[in-house]
């Protein structure tokens, strides 16, 4: 019968870079499941009036195989990135020796990982109340660990076990030096529909051959005294905003030049967020491996400034699964105060946490060297007000 145990990770760590991609990346498939919960009415006075609610988990199957178990080296085996959505890319891990951070060699050790969006570990999404198992099997022998609720955010990224698997159990069970052992993670997200996505194939074409050629291009961006090649009838299909900019009322926007190419000068700009946002135009994709650095923070202010709103929901979304106690300060004063919904989350966080934020300092250099006296006597006056009402609630 096949083990099953129930539990938390006993083992978190970052994973080190540039370490290879080993192994064949196997099946992928996707199903959906409803599970009904009893909820209590609340509206219900005198008898115990019970309504059902419906909590809908997508569930994501992955599977992976690694080759001539017998023969993997003492190091971290790493699978292909694979997404569960258009924001959440995740990947496994496998040391066929045991993590080295553990130094037991007697058993294998098996993660499962949520990974940046980018190669400079500026963009990750949080990934809230995962259930996920993780699976393995050498011939006849199987084994199958289970973790209940986990929260993925970017300090703690990985989660699986060390000691997932007496090593000795899978070599006694081959047959030959190269049978290989198959690993597999089933993943499922509460209130979340779990699109099987890999990265969009035709992304790095589309971004090689379309945008930043020159030869078929009719628009020139020059952003920071540099050029960015794109076509204007893509963007102002995508994009309301450039819509109007290209459009005959709008030519005063641009100068041109002897090719017959529009060029517009962006002033106040970041050459490589304003690059980043025209191939997510294109493409739809928060894949930005492979392309320049760019925060959070630089995506969404442009994305916000040219009105690209699902972008700039995004890394909205980025920056408030991010906020730590360090940060918070920093981030509602520096910017955050200028938007709505970031305002109003920066100050709640802030009066949730108060005395972890206050221990900071970041308070207390504000006071030194504010930024703007009304800004600053509006913001502390904001966040004394959030102190309060928190205090009261408890």
């Amino acid at each position: 019968m096949l083990p099953i145990r129930l539990g938390s990770c006993n083992q978190f760590f970052r994973s080190p870079p540039g370490l290879p991609n080993v192994g064949s990346f196997g099946a992928v498939r996707a199903t959906g499941h409803r599970y009904r919960q009893q909820a209590l009415n609340p509206t219900a006075k005198l008898a115990a009036s019970f309504t059902t609610s419906t909590i809908k988990f997508s569930s994501a199957t992955f599977e992976w195989k690694l080759d001539a178990f017998k023969n993997l080296k003492p190091n971290k085996y790493k699978s292909e990135l694979f997404w569960t959505s258009e924001r959440h890319p995740w990947r496994l891990s496998f040391y066929p020796y045991g993590d080295p951070n553990i130094k037991d060699s007697d058993y294998v050790s098996f993660y499962l990982e949520s990974e940046y969006n980018d190669a400079f570990q500026q963009i990750h999404f949080k990934r809230k109340d995962v259930m996920f198992e993780l699976y393995s099997r050498v011939r006849e022998v199987e084994e199958r660990q289970v973790v209940k609720c986990r929260t993925f955010v970017k300090e703690n990224r990985s989660c699986g076990w060390s000691q997932f698997q007496s090593r000795r159990r899978l070599v006694d069970a081959l047959k030959t030096d190269e049978d290989p052992i198959l690993l597999k993670a089933v993943i499922q997200i509460p209130n979340v529909e779990i699109s099987i996505l890999a990265p969009n194939p035709y992304s790095e074409a589309v971004t090689a051959n379309f945008l930043q050629n020159c030869k078929h291009s009719d628009v020139v961006f020059r952003v920071d005294g540099r050029d960015i090649f794109a076509h204007g009838g893509l963007l102002a299909a995508r994009s309301k905003h450039f819509a109007a900019l290209l459009s005959d009322g709008k030519k005063e926007t641009a100068d041109s030049v002897p090719t017959g190419k529009a060029v517009i000068v962006v002033t106040d700009g970041n050459h490589e967020a304003f690059l980043l946002m025209l191939r997510y135009l294109y493409t739809g994709s928060l894949d930005f491996r492979g392309c320049p650095e760019v925060k959070a923070v630089d995506l969404f202010k442009v994305a916000d400034k040219y009105n690209v709103g699902s972008l700039r929901d995004t890394m909205e979304d980025c920056i408030i699964d991010n906020l730590t106690v360090e940060s918070v300060v920093p981030i509602l004063f520096d910017f955050a105060y200028k938007y709505t919904s970031l305002r109003k989350t920066c100050l709640k966080f802030i009066g949730d946490n108060f005395e972890a934020v206050r221990k900071t300092g970041a308070l207390n250099e504000l006071e030194s060297n504010p930024r703007g006296w009304e800004v600053y006597s509006g913001l502390m006056r904001e966040i004394a007000e959030h102190v309060s009402t928190g205090r009261a609630n408890n």
